[in-house]
Order: structure tokens, then sequence, then C-alpha cells
């Protein structure tokens, strides 16, 4: 059996590949790079309270907590970039096990409110300040914050505050009596002077990636291809 020239599998791939890098030599708009905040732990305490004197529960208890940030953008960031520049930003609370405690994202999905009804929330809000990046493109100075508000018709209300900057992070919880309940409660916690650490990523591989990808994977069964019928 006569085998096929060799020098004909990698000319076919190469001229294949070619091809497709001259149809993608522009980056994907699907492109997604998402940079991560993994901040340090922090002691966050709870203070709860009662109307009634000597009720067991009132005191304080504490934890610790950390505070990271997912931004999600549909190009790689540099100079001065705000909320408006990015798809989305997250703002994430976890435990000592690394479960998720709270969470606030903006742009934040819309809620309904009935139309003749007054609107309670929730609302979300926030704003995404980076003023800088160093040569590994990780932020060097910001200020990123987000805010939680829920009302009801009797008063109560729950407030969250989230904020991390170069300089700090701020969490306060708070369970407000507006309305003659029995009790509440408040979470504050923070940390000065840690700025913790940035990452960046791609979520998506561009497309000339995905060429040099499937060019190697192809002039990898050509030569499996050519050795199997060499042994025969």
């Amino acid at each position: 059996m006569r085998n096929a020239p060799i020098a004909k599998v990698p000319l076919v791939c190469a001229m294949g590949l070619a091809t497709m890098l001259a149809l993608t030599s522009t980056p994907a708009a699907a492109d997604y790079y998402q940079y991560t905040y993994t901040g340090n732990p922090f002691t966050v305490t709870t203070t709860t309270w009662y109307p009634w004197e000597g009720d067991p529960r009132n005191g304080r208890t504490f934890a610790l907590l950390s505070m990271d940030v997912v931004i999600i953008s549909d190009r790689l960031l540099t100079g001065v970039v705000t909320a408006a520049d990015v798809r989305s930003f997250s703002i994430i609370l976890r435990d000592m096990n690394g479960l998720v405690t709270d969470r606030l994202t903006i742009p934040a999905a819309p809620h309904e409110v009935c139309p003749v009804c007054p609107d309670y929330g929730p609302f979300i809000g926030g704003t995404l300040n980076i003023n800088g990046f160093n040569e590994l493109n990780q932020p060097y100075q910001w200020n990123i914050q987000a805010s939680y508000y829920m009302g009801s018709p009797t008063g109560r209300a729950d407030r969250l505050n989230l904020s991390t900057s170069s300089t700090g992070l701020i969490y306060e919880s708070l369970d407000m009596v507006e309305g003659g309940y029995d009790g509440a409660y408040a979470r504050q916690g923070g940390l000065v002077n840690s700025p913790g650490v940035w990452a960046m990523a791609v979520l998506v591989p561009e497309p000339s990636t995905y060429a040099l990808m499937l060019g190697g994977v192809g002039l990898l069964a050509g030569l499996a291809r050519r050795r199997s019928r060499v042994r025969r």
C-alpha cells in the first residue's frame, strides 16, 4: 500500500490555518475579561438588641469575613474606568468556609412593582472607579461601592453597604427598627491599609486561539495517521 507523502498533511493544515487566521485577525466581540479582587479577612461585629431589658439575646458576636470583587468587561481595561466601561461588577462577601453570605451585582435585575402600590424595593446601586493599572494590567487605585435597600409598609428597612478601595474595606448591614419591631441587628466591619490581590483572566479565547488549537490538532492527527499506515 502506498503511503501519502507526509508533506501534503502539513501543507493542507498550514493552508487551513492561514485561512482561519486571516478571517479572524481581529479580536472577537464575545471575548470577556474578568478582573477578580480577593480581599483579606476582617472582623465583623454583629450587635442585636431588643426593647425589653434582660433579654439573653442582647449582646455582640464576632465573625471573620472576606470581601471579593468580580468585574466583567468586553475589553482589556486601561486608564480611567467607570461602571459605564464594564459589563457588570459584583461585590461578594464570604465566610471563612468560602460560602457566600451577601452578593450585590451591578447592574441589578429589575424588580416587579405593583402599579397601585408603593415601591419598597429592593433598590440596588453602586459605583466603580479605577484610576490606574500597573504593568500587569491590575488596578492599583480604585474605589468600588454597592448598596442594597429594602423597605416594608410597616416601616422596617434592611440596608447593606459594601465598599472596597485601594486603602481598605467597609461592610455595614442594618435591620432598622422604624415601626415598633421587637428587635433588630446591626453588622459592621472593615479593614484599613490592606489592598488585597487583583488578577485578570480571559473568559472566552479569541478565534485566533481556536485556530491555533485546531491547526495543532490537525497536524497531530495527520502524523498519527501516517504512522499507523507505516506500521501496516
